[in-house]
C-alpha cells in the first residue's frame, strides 16, 4: 500500500470511483504502556517542568491543551479533584473533565506545588 495516502484520501478515491474496489485498510492497534513502563516514563522526567505534565497525562489522560492551561486554583486539594475547565471558556461538545487525583497523582502534584513558579501548574 501507499503510505503517503492517508486512509480518508483512498476511501474519497473509491467514493469518487477513482478506484474499482475500497481500499484495505488495517485499523492501527491499540497499546497501552503498562504500569511498568509508565513508571519507567516518568522517572524519566526529570526537569520540573517535564515531570508533572507528564504525571498528569498519565494519571488523567487528559490532553495537551487542557494540562497547559490548568492553574493552581483549579487543583482542589481538600476534595482532591483536579478541574480541566477553565473560567470564562465557552462550554462545547468537547467538556473538559473534572478528574480525581490518585495517590500518586497526588504526591507529583504536591511536589510541582512545592516548585510552583506561577499560577499555571506547568510553564
Amino acid at each position: 500500500m501507499i503510505s503517503w495516502l492517508s486512509d480518508s484520501t483512498l476511501r474519497r478515491a473509491w467514493k469518487d470511483e477513482f478506484l474499482v474496489r475500497p481500499p484495505e485498510i488495517e485499523a492501527p492497534r491499540d497499546r497501552f504502556l503498562t504500569k511498568a513502563e509508565a513508571k519507567k516514563l516518568l522517572d524519566a522526567c526529570e526537569t520540573p517542568q517535564v515531570r508533572p505534565f507528564m504525571a498528569i497525562a498519565i494519571y488523567t489522560g487528559a490532553r495537551k491543551g487542557s494540562i497547559l492551561a490548568l492553574t493552581w486554583d483549579r487543583v482542589h486539594w481538600q476534595t482532591g479533584l483536579i478541574d480541566f475547565q477553565e473560567a470564562g471558556r465557552p462550554l462545547t461538545g468537547k467538556r473538559r473533565a473534572i478528574v480525581p487525583m490518585t495517590k500518586a497523582l497526588r504526591k507529583e502534584m504536591e511536589e510541582a506545588f512545592k516548585l510552583r513558579n506561577g499560577n499555571y501548574v506547568v510553564h
